[in-house]
């Protein structure tokens, strides 16, 4: 750089003065550059300028919890709302990655990849997918009337009245339902939910309203799926139990109950017949009813649930394979079937309206998110971390 620098000045002295400057060689022989040689040496000069001026990088955001993440048509998520999700998500992430790839957490989980994939990434594009959808959800509330302000911080004054409001509550020893001081994540869940369903509210009486006659089209299009009533089954059970434990007491040990009810199963497919081999095998020695209809369901379906699954899948005749539930083996056989036909459109007709608004909303959303006009602060966005 000096030495053309040097090369320059002499050029110019000799050019304009006529004469080479002292210090220089008298004898040394003075090649005078053209102006285009000169125009490029100067350019060069500026491009290594430039080089030197892009090497001193912008300082990068201070990051607090009111920095801006992004914004969906226009409307801010701040880094504190985008938390939210991130600790939501935090729990699965690292399950994701426990059972995929057999990782455990350590220091450096967040930043490790593992087949393509790695932790922190995963979980900043899942959470901020989540958070754009919950502010679109919350634009439809503002557009709809619903709520006048989606803006976090607002969000957060909000409940520290709410807070305030309460601990006096419980001090004048006052009803209040609900904790007696909302966490940051249970208050908004609490706004959200209770914002999702006004907004279906308005929407349902408005945009999203149906007549009768078309509520009647969308019940008998889904009645067979969606309004038929459970048929009522009757079974006969052959059971074979066995005890836990070491317990001479307590019955035959599992090895040779499934010993017995494999013998069973053997002489069912000989022929013989169910009911006689219920009489021999059975504890009770009887042949052994239950009737799964929609009263008995709520409570057989929480106390044998294995039962009520198989007993569902049988046609009249038909047996099921051998099954475990409740330390004890089990054949069942259906005997009886009977349609119940469907629930009326006059008792459905609130669910079928539900139901509809349900799905339109959806769409509504989906449709927006797609069009929506979503900017990233990707200096913000890069510098979010977890903590371990």
């Amino acid at each position: 750089m000096k030495k053309l620098l040097s090369s320059i000045t002499i050029a110019i002295c000799v050019l304009v003065l006529g004469f080479i400057p002292a210090g220089c060689d008298q004898a040394q022989e003075v090649q005078i550059p053209e102006e285009r040689e000169l125009a490029e040496a100067a350019e060069q000069l500026d491009t290594e300028t430039i080089q030197e001026q892009k090497q001193v990088e912008k300082p990068k955001e201070q990051v607090t919890g009111d920095s801006l993440v992004a914004t969906v048509d226009g409307e801010p998520i701040v880094l504190r709302e985008l938390k939210q999700r991130l600790m939501r998500n935090r729990a699965m992430i690292y399950s994701h990655f426990n059972q995929k790839y057999g990782v455990r957490d350590s220091r450096d989980f967040w930043t490790t990849g593992h087949g393509g994939e790695v932790p922190i990434e995963m979980i900043k594009k899942k959470s901020l997918a989540e958070a754009i959808r919950i502010k679109i959800e919350q634009i439809i509330a503002k557009q709809n009337g619903v709520i006048d302000d989606i803006s976090y911080g607002t969000f957060l004054e909000r409940r520290v009245k709410e807070n305030k409001r309460r601990k006096i509550a419980v001090a004048k020893k006052q009803v209040i339902y609900g904790p007696i001081q909302y966490t940051e994540q249970v208050y908004f869940s609490y706004i959200f939910s209770n914002m999702v369903i006004r907004s279906k509210e308005k929407l349902g009486l408005g945009q999203f309203n149906l007549d009768t006659e078309q509520l009647q089209k969308i019940y008998e299009a889904e009645k067979d799926e969606t309004y038929k009533r459970r048929d009522e089954v009757k079974v006969e059970i052959i059971s074979v139990p066995f005890a836990r434990g070491k317990s001479k007491d307590a019955g035959i040990s599992k090895n040779i109950a499934k010993a017995k009810i494999e013998e069973v199963k053997a002489k069912l497919d000989k022929g013989e017949s169910f009911e006689k081999l219920a009489e021999s095998y059975n504890k009770s020695g009887q042949v052994e009813e239950f009737v799964l209809d929609e009263d008995s369901e709520r409570s057989d379906d929480a106390s044998n649930p294995r039962l009520m699954s198989e007993a569902k899948k049988l046609s009249v005749g038909q047996l099921s394979a051998i099954f475990e539930e409740e330390n004890a083996f089990y054949i069942i056989k259906c005997v009886e079937r009977k349609d119940m036909g469907y629930m009326p459109f006059d008792e459905m007709r609130g669910i079928v309206k539900s139901r509809y608004v349900d799905e339109k909303y959806k769409e509504m959303v989906d449709k927006m998110i797609a069009q929506a006009e979503i900017e990233i602060n990707k200096d913000v966005y890069s510098q979010i971390r977890m903590r371990q």
